[in-house]
């Protein structure tokens, strides 16, 4: 939808996202994290064999998003997470 409202090409929107997504600064968790909490979601680009994932991690204490990836759904991008 972003592709269509800047009328660009959806790999440049994403290429955006992650260029945001690098640029932000490390957040601080609490002293006593008890748990992480991971959650997902996937979209399509133009076509569903095109999917890419969203998954945050949150510290279950606070509430608060520790950090966040963009990519496939593998191990690889996981890591990263």
């Amino acid at each position: 939808m972003l592709a269509k409202i800047f009328k660009t090409c959806p790999p440049l929107v994403y290429y955006w996202i992650c260029q945001a997504g690098n640029a932000i600064l490390e957040t601080k968790t609490s002293d006593n994290m008890q748990g992480i909490e991971f959650d997902e979601m996937w979209r399509f680009i133009q076509k569903k064999a095109n999917k890419f994932w969203f998954i945050k991690a949150m510290d279950r204490k606070i509430g608060r998003l520790i950090a966040w990836i963009l990519g496939q759904w593998d191990a690889k991008t996981f890591a990263r997470l």
